[in-house]
């Protein structure tokens, strides 16, 4: 029983554990009424994550030029919110919740200082930046979201179907509307490279799905393409702390992979999406919570240069787009997708 518990404390808690200094030395930004907080702002260098956050900050300049944006690293969000706490009766406090996969059991700590939040700043408005949902019938996570989501005032924007079913069915009092993961709302077009190589992004983590064709794909690669770059959208050799500044140098190094890019083979989202914002050819695979088959069906299932991989094809078709899109040299076109984020535009001119 002691183990269980120490357990539980350590998978809700023990994340503190790596931004105990981080706290004592982060200095609260000056709060003033024509502040937009975005909380959540991430410390680890998972540049599909530090891409959200990029665009999330770039999407909030465009369509509510006249707002002061506050970025709050994870590691300081509670620390912030207790001192935000003492203006939530005087003003309505506007704050954006970082987007992603974060609303879950799979990745637990987001919920868990949300919870906090909530407590301490009871009155603000809540935006939660688009999200897909992983909870477990039998996590713990599910109880404390639905009951904190019925206590304050929180628009939760789900980024695929899967997510948007889960939440109408589940958070029933809470505001939810429908829009694509926020790194879609860029164009980052290759103009400057010439494209050189096959490049793949696989997964290493909990959300990787077993699958054949990918094993039969990825031999393929080694034994047939020449120039073969592997690489992956999380930088496991990165050396800290990760900035404003040094965020977005990251992300513009990883983009340039693409861009240089003939063809990417990928079983990550933002492999995915990464491959969309820049005009580059993916051929893409599931993972294990389908937010990828979901994401490609309701928003990319007609971008031409993308191909997801169901699990009925054949080697031989995986082969056949290998052999078109290497021998592919025009640029395709980005799609233009603003209008899908019109309900959230609407939304933050109407809390500004």
């Amino acid at each position: 029983m002691k183990m269980k518990k120490y357990y539980f404390l350590r998978k809700k808690y023990g994340f503190l554990r790596h931004f105990i200094k981080d706290i004592i030395f982060y200095k609260v930004p000056t709060h003033n009424n024509n502040n937009i907080y975005i909380f959540g702002i991430p410390t680890h260098a998972n540049i599909g994550d530090q891409a959200i956050a990029i665009a999330t900050r770039l999407f909030i300049e465009k369509n509510l030029p006249n707002k002061t944006i506050i970025e709050v690293p994870d590691y300081a969000v509670i620390k912030v919110a207790k001192y935000l706490s003492k203006f939530d009766y005087l003003e309505k406090l506007n704050v954006v919740f970082l987007g992603g996969g974060n609303m879950g059991d799979t990745w637990p700590q987001a919920d868990i200082y949300k919870h906090e939040v909530y407590k301490k700043l009871p009155n603000a408005t809540f935006i939660q930046f688009p999200q897909s949902t992983s909870f477990q019938s039998d996590g713990y996570n599910l109880p404390m979201v639905i009951n904190d989501l019925k206590n304050v005032n929180s628009i939760v924007i789900a980024r695929e179907t899967s997510s948007l079913e889960f939440m109408k069915n589940n958070l029933l009092d809470t505001n939810i509307l429908f829009s694509p993961d926020i790194v879609l709302s860029l164009n980052m077009q290759n103009t400057s490279f010439k494209r050189k190589y096959v490049t793949t992004f696989f997964r290493k983590d909990i959300e990787k799905k077993s699958n054949e064709l990918m094993s039969q794909t990825d031999e393929y690669l080694v034994e047939n393409i020449g120039k073969l770059n592997r690489s992956d959208t999380v930088i496991t050799d990165f050396k800290g702390p990760l900035t404003q500044k040094n965020r977005e140098q990251l992300f513009l190094k990883k983009i340039q992979e693409f861009q240089k890019s003939k063809l990417i083979v990928t079983d990550r989202l933002h492999g995915m999406i990464f491959a969309t914002i820049t005009g580059t050819p993916a051929i893409v695979f599931d993972n294990s919570n389908h937010k990828i088959k979901f994401t490609y069906y309701d928003w990319l299932k007609d971008v031409p240069y993308i191909y997801f991989v169901e699990d009925d094809v054949s080697f031989s078709d995986i082969e056949e787009k290998i052999r078109h899109f290497s021998s592919i040299e025009s640029e395709y076109a980005v799609p233009d997708l603003n209008i899908e984020y019109e309900e959230v535009i609407q939304l933050l001119k109407f809390i500004s």
